[in-house]
């Protein structure tokens, strides 16, 4: 609800002038009341549209390996352990549901060392990233976001505040959420969006824009 007091202010400013009395002249009253809501609404939005037309994309959506602030693991590619619903789909559209947390998990389980296919039996080589791996590993052109995890306030800050960018994310995925395999209780997980924002959500949980991206930790035979 705050959020929008920027923009509603002029409007109640204005409405009290009114109520006080008459305002003068009206017409510019009335040109206040409409405008300065509109001026602020602009200026909120330039921010993110500017960072939205200078997203980074290599276009790589194969395996990654992303090192940095800590952390080094080796990233699924897009397939069953990184799953890209085409949005220009339109049964994607209609029938897409995310995967629960224990779905990814058992994705992560079965998903063959390539990350390209499942396999009839476990292979335990993948997993879900730890909330504060998925923090920790966040980038935004190229670079670390220096992200640090607060397990006590359960919240995350940056350097830098991350973006939708390749290595880690497709800029064009409707998938705006990641499950972790960390669980602040037994029913709930960790999902962290794409400005690396953390939420606990319920373990049923398939919203459309979630998914996983599985990971597996790097050896001297790997990728």
């Amino acid at each position: 609800m705050l959020g929008w007091l920027p923009s509603l202010l002029p409007v109640l400013v204005v409405g009290m002038l009114f109520w006080v009395g008459r305002p003068k002249p009206v017409s510019l009253a009335y040109k206040i009341s409409l405008l300065l809501p509109l001026l602020v609404a602009v200026g909120f939005a330039v921010e993110p549209a500017t960072r939205i037309a200078g997203r980074i994309d290599d276009g790589n959506r194969g395996l990654r390996v992303v090192q940095g602030n800590g952390v080094k693991l080796v990233w699924a590619p897009e397939g069953p352990g990184w799953p890209n619903p085409d949005p220009s789909d339109r049964t994607w559209v209609t029938q897409w549901r995310g995967p629960t947390w224990e779905e990814a998990q058992r994705v992560c389980r079965y998903l063959t060392a390539d990350g390209t296919a499942i396999a009839n039996t476990p292979q335990d080589i993948w997993r879900l990233p730890t909330v504060e791996e998925l923090v920790r590993s966040m980038t935004r052109h190229g670079s670390n976001c220096g992200g640090v995890w607060n397990p006590i306030s359960a919240e995350a800050s940056y350097t830098t505040l991350p973006d939708k960018e390749s290595p880690l994310w497709n800029p064009y995925s409707p998938i705006i959420y990641w499950w972790t395999a960390s669980q602040p209780s037994g029913s709930q997980a960790f999902a962290v969006d794409f400005n690396g924002k953390v939420y606990k959500r319920n373990n049923e949980s398939n919203l459309g824009s979630q998914g996983f991206r599985a990971v597996r930790t790097l050896t001297e035979s790997s990728p």
